[in-house]
């Protein structure tokens, strides 16, 4: 019967929970050991997370300090998860927080200081960044400036600049209404940007131009659409692109709690967290996968002032 189920799934949960406390970003307790024994165990470590909660880049850097990883896939496009490694190994100290006062709002969940904290942390032991999500529809300006400074093709780095412009200006904007964000206000979300993105493609550009183009149009395509099986089938795309790096070597991912299920997801999809298992058990591999839910508290946001 339903109520027998019931009461024999209550009575497994509390056979299997094990507590464990945090103190200055110091674990301790029987569920921190039995964490900290699988995940030193595991070549895949995938941490499924409530967004913007503080608790979580804590975490993740104890776990990180679990023997060495050698890279962090991180919920965030390829294209702005290199421009950020980049300017983290790169640049001295002083550029590297003007580069940040100019778009650090547009490093998505990094745009917050713990989680950028842990993106140096990660990056300063060893480890590379690898990233795969579409383009957060206010992260175009990141990514145009970069190409307009490395582009060979003068048309396309007048166009580069124009929609870095626009993109800035009506993100501005839209920071003044907390109370009632319009989205659909934002430059990535317009005719005008998408008729950008039919004159990039006409051009002659560099390979890594064109991708870059191209999953700025999926991008747009899945917020349109709000499609979510899209959106994972490009987040699965781009783990697959990156398949030699990381099969051969120990990685943490940080994602949303849904993406990593061993399974079929809470959204009834076949997330990354049921790929890489797939994966890492066919490579002879442990994968460890834990998901986080908060129970009280609040959240944060990418947005200044929201």
């Amino acid at each position: 019967s339903l109520q027998a189920d019931e009461a024999a799934f209550a009575e497994l949960a509390r056979q299997h929970q094990f507590s464990m406390s945090e103190q200055d970003g110091v674990f301790s307790g029987p569920g921190w050991d039995l964490l900290s024994e699988r995940a030193a165990a595991a070549q895949q470590v995938l941490l499924g997370e409530d967004h913007f909660t503080n608790e979580m880049p804590r975490l993740m850097s104890a776990i990180a300090g679990i023997g060495r990883f050698d890279h962090f896939y991180i919920e965030v496009d390829p294209f702005s998860t290199r421009i950020i490694e980049r300017s983290i190994r790169e640049m001295e100290p002083a550029q590297r927080r003007e580069f940040r006062r100019a778009y650090g709002d547009l490093y998505s969940f990094y745009a917050l200081e713990p989680e950028y904290a842990l993106l140096e942390q990660l990056v300063e032991s060893g480890a590379s960044l690898l990233g795969s999500d579409q383009v957060v529809m206010y992260a175009d300006r990141l990514i145009f400036s970069d190409l307009a400074e490395r582009t060979e093709n003068e048309q396309a780095r007048q166009i580069y600049r124009h929609a870095a412009q626009q993109s800035q200006q009506r993100l501005e904007r839209f920071l003044q209404n907390p109370e009632k964000p319009d989205f659909a206000s934002l430059y990535f979300m317009t005719p005008e940007f998408t008729a950008d993105l039919e004159r990039l493609s006409a051009l002659q550009l560099s390979d890594e131009e064109q991708a870059i183009v191209e999953a700025m149009r999926r991008s747009v395509d899945i917020y349109q659409t709000q499609s979510h099986r899209k959106r994972v089938q490009l987040i699965k795309h781009q783990l697959m692109a990156d398949y030699p790096r990381w099969i051969e070597s120990r990685t943490l991912y940080k994602y949303g709690a849904n993406h990593l299920a061993r399974g079929e997801s809470l959204l009834t999809v076949q997330d990354i967290g049921a790929l890489v298992a797939e994966i890492a058990e066919a490579a002879y591999q442990e994968s460890l996968h834990v998901m986080i839910i908060g129970e009280s508290g609040s959240q944060g946001s990418p947005f200044r002032g929201f």
